[in-house]
């Protein structure tokens, strides 16, 4: 019989290497686990003689949280919590990113950084995380059900629904326009340094002894607006009396724009993608 467990208070917590733990408002949480395994070729066997590993493991994990309207909430996340995390990927410091209970504990480093806010939906952000060797995973449930003892719930945030401040491209004036929707995307490459004869396989305290996974610019962004009277952006201010998060395109170029009208709409469609490699979080 498949089991089925309910987690009533499931806990998703990321913790920088420099300390400071935050109590995300998760509303997904993943985890995946590669092993890089090949066939041994070998003349006479029609089959394969073996399967086995040759490069190190590798691990990812994806969150979805929610956008708070207050800076203040440590459990809310900020601009300076983000940039806490960018940092600590170039210096090949990992986070530690753990979903409790009956869920898992992995390190890595940040890796991708998605703020969204649209008419008629929560403002959300997701993230990712690369690290290497074998994350824990909880042991899978065999039975029907409840989750046992509960951790402690991450405090209520009021979530983000309007308050975008956007400035125009020459980041100096606000732009009181009438925008639908923003979305940023910061994309973050990374590498594994490996030393030859080091563990490939195991924990991810065994193997990152020998296999260091580190950022490397340059990095890409995106800024996205598209509205009814929307404009080009290059800074953009997430919250409304306490920003949570200001993004500023430093070296932002205008590489996409759009109309769109079609019979029955009220007013047409504009909508521009700002694209570079420096930018501020904060």
């Amino acid at each position: 019989m498949p089991a089925r467990t309910l987690y009533a208070a499931q806990l998703a917590t990321i913790t920088p290497n420099a300390g400071g733990a935050c109590n995300l408002p998760v509303q997904s949480a993943s985890c995946e686990l590669t092993l890089p395994v090949d066939d041994i070729m070998i003349l006479g066997r029609l089959g394969s003689a073996g399967r086995f590993q040759k490069e190190v493991a590798t691990c990812k994990a994806d969150l979805k949280v929610y956008l708070g309207t207050d800076n203040t909430d440590p459990n809310t996340l900020s601009g300076a919590f983000l940039s806490v995390l960018t940092g600590e990927a170039l210096a090949g410091n990992v986070s530690t990113v753990t979903v409790t209970p009956n869920g898992f504990i992995m390190s890595g480093i940040l890796t991708h950084i998605g703020l969204e806010l649209s008419l008629g939906i929560f403002g959300m952000g997701d993230f990712s995380f690369a690290g290497v060797g074998e994350p824990v995973f909880a042991a899978v449930p065999t039975t029907i059900g409840g989750a046992g003892t509960q951790p402690g719930a991450a405090v209520a945030i009021v979530p983000l629904t309007t308050g975008v401040k956007i400035y125009d491209i020459t980041k100096t004036t606000f732009n009181n326009t009438c925008p639908k929707s923003v979305k940023f995307s910061l994309d973050i490459p990374n590498e594994i340094i490996s030393c030859l004869g080091s563990p490939i396989s195991g924990s991810q305290v065994v193997v990152a002894a020998g296999n260091v996974q580190v950022a490397k610019p340059p990095f890409h962004y995106t800024l996205v607006c598209e509205g009814t009277a929307a404009e080009a952006s290059s800074k953009l201010v997430f919250g409304e009396t306490n920003a949570c998060i200001t993004i500023v395109a430093n070296d932002g170029v205008l590489q996409q724009r759009g109309f769109n009208q079609a019979a029955g709409d009220v007013g047409s469609s504009y909508n521009f993608s700002v694209e570079g490699s420096d930018c501020t979080i904060s």
